[in-house]
């Protein structure tokens, strides 16, 4: 992402995410990994010290300042780069995994099929 204002975005990106949405307790900027970085926007995962929840926020700069969208995770920062990266799932695979699911097959031996 080339951008002259690249420590000040990045500085901006973190104040928005500053403190824990359940609990309240404030974050600090080394509670905040930057998992990906895209000319319209980063995605942050950040995990509350206190309650252990952890978040993970888009942030995209927009034309009237920031748009953040949160979502509340279980994932570790491990997991959801490599959910990222997996290929996306097909309608038919999504409909055989339901099928398996219906007629009560083993569930991991219908995974490791698709």
């Amino acid at each position: 992402m080339e951008n002259n204002n690249e420590p000040q975005f990045w500085q901006k990106s973190v104040k928005i995410i500053s403190h824990c949405l359940f609990c309240h307790s404030p974050y600090t900027h080394l509670q905040a990994n930057l998992l990906d970085e895209r000319d319209d926007g980063r995605l942050i995962y950040v995990r509350c010290q206190k309650c252990q929840t952890a978040v993970l926020a888009s942030v995209t700069p927009g034309a009237m300042g920031f748009i953040s969208l949160y979502m509340v995770t279980d994932c570790t920062p491990e997991d959801v780069i490599k959910f990222k990266e997996m290929k996306s799932l097909n309608g038919d695979e999504v409909l055989a995994f339901r099928e398996s699911l219906q007629n009560g097959e083993d569930v991991i031996e219908s995974l490791n099929r698709s």
